[in-house]
Formats: structure tokens, sequence, C-alpha cells
């Protein structure tokens, strides 16, 4: 495993995570390691070994895109099923309170490149995240996702509530965040002329 993800971040941290893991399909996880080190930029910073394994980033690690034909006729596929993915940009963020009374940061989303356009999929182009609750599973779930959010914008943490302003990432029909491609990263918003 340590030398399929190419010796990068601790050995022994690497380990324990490896030990964490329930029933691991080593092979599986061996593949997915090679190909994720072996997708890295050269000279990019990238995501060590324990934390790779920590997150379970294995089971998205499959770097290679193979499209599939959509399946004829078929009836079983729901709407969520049928959504794209969306690559979003956060205009801004502010600190607020739900109806629950929960501390929520309430982001608002933009298509990158533009300066304004709602997104479909978050309604009215809003992403709320609740960080302090009454109910600490509540609080705990809203942390860990606000850390997902960070790491999908290439941020190791939220500092405030405005340093996600402008940062891309891609909001998955199921409401996970991933990391935006490279060429949504490098899009520059390019006002037409009057």
């Amino acid at each position: 495993m340590w030398a399929a993800y190419g010796k990068y971040g601790s050995r022994q941290a690497s380990k324990a995570a490896f030990a964490a893991i329930a029933d691991p399909d080593v092979d599986r996880i061996a593949e997915r390691a090679a190909a994720w080190a072996a997708s890295a930029k050269p000279g990019k910073r990238r995501m060590p070994l324990e934390k790779w394994l920590a997150e379970e980033r294995y089971d998205e690690a499959d770097r290679k895109v193979i499209r599939q034909p959509p399946p004829a006729n078929d009836n079983r596929t729901t709407p969520a099923a049928k959504a794209a993915a969306r690559h979003v940009e956060i205009e801004r963020a502010e600190m607020t309170e739900n109806v629950a009374g929960d501390k929520v940061i309430v982001f608002h989303l933009i298509e990158p490149g533009t300066t304004d356009g709602v997104i479909e999929g978050a309604p009215s182009g809003i992403l709320e995240i609740v960080i302090e609750s009454n109910s600490s599973k509540k609080q705990d779930e809203g942390q860990e996702r606000l850390q997902r959010l960070a790491q999908a914008c290439g941020r190791d943490e939220v500092e405030s509530t405005d340093c996600l302003d402008f940062h891309r990432f891609t909001l998955l029909p199921d409401g996970r965040f991933r990391r935006a491609p490279q060429e949504i990263l490098d899009l520059v918003y390019e006002p037409e002329a009057a």
C-alpha cells in the first residue's frame, strides 16, 4: 500500500489508518492508491496516505472515467439519479440562525465564471451548514460537512465565514462535495461588451 501510493505521508500513521478499516479489500485499495498517485500533478501537494485512508478516498480514487450509455427506458431511474454534478462558486457566506435556532453558515452559490446565476440542485442557490446546535449529533455532522466543503475548496480549515468566498467546488447530486476539475478552477469571468 505504502509503495503503491508513492510513499507519501507518515508510514506509521498510514498503518494505523489502514488497520482501522473494517474488512479492507487490500487489492482494490492498493490498486486505487496506485491510480491516485499516478494521477497526481508533478509539483502539486497531495493528500498524505494516512488522511487518504482515514477519509476513505479509495472509494473515489478511480481516476478513469468510463462513460456508460443511459439505460434504455429504465423506469426505475429516479430524478435524483438523473441529476448531474454541478460546478459551483461561493459568491459569499454569512452567519445566521435557522428556524430551529441553530447557528448556520449560509453559502450563496453562483455558476463559476459569472456574476450571477442561481444554482439548481441547491434551493435558491443556497447551501446551509449547521455549525452550532443544541443537538451534538447535528452539530458534529455540520462541522464534518463544513470540513469536507473546505477540503473540496482546497483549504485545510475554515477560519471565518468569508474565507471560502469565490472558491469553486463540485456539488454532487447527493449533496456531497468534491474538488472541481482544473478547467473549472481556471475559469475567468469576462463580462460581455456593452
